[in-house]
């Protein structure tokens, strides 16, 4: 998947939130400067949800909602 587009980027990183976080971006914090920033620091998707959920404590589920 080619990450090189900001809306791309940002659907992934909500895509993965749902997988792995069980809420979406507009549910954990909704805005777009974070996302912005972690685009242009080229972090992937899944960096930045990793980032995530261990600064916030967020627990993390696998793709199948299991812990």
């Amino acid at each position: 998947m080619d990450m090189h587009d900001f809306d791309e980027w940002a659907l992934t990183v909500d895509a993965l939130c749902r997988a792995h976080l069980a809420c979406g971006w507009r549910d954990l914090c909704g805005d777009r400067w974070p996302l912005e920033a972690a685009f242009n620091a080229s972090q992937s998707p899944m960096e930045f949800v990793r980032w995530l959920a261990e600064k916030y404590d967020l627990e993390w589920r696998n793709a199948s909602g299991v812990i």
